[in-house]
């Protein structure tokens, strides 16, 4: 996954803090963001993690 420098060293801090590989932090997160804002019948903040995406693709 590309991710910017500041968004790699954050991964990697937070993966050292919990003791946890990187892939399964992401996949961890993944499976939050899923659950309560793409599935629900209402997702709420679904315009603001789109932008999100989209500013994390520059």
């Amino acid at each position: 996954m590309k991710v910017s420098p500041a968004v790699s060293r954050m991964v990697d801090l937070l993966a050292e803090a919990t003791k946890s590989s990187k892939t399964d932090l992401i996949k961890g997160t993944v499976v939050q963001i899923r659950e309560g804002i793409v599935e629900p019948v209402k997702p709420e903040h679904l315009v603001e993690l789109r932008t999100l995406a989209m500013l994390a693709n520059c």
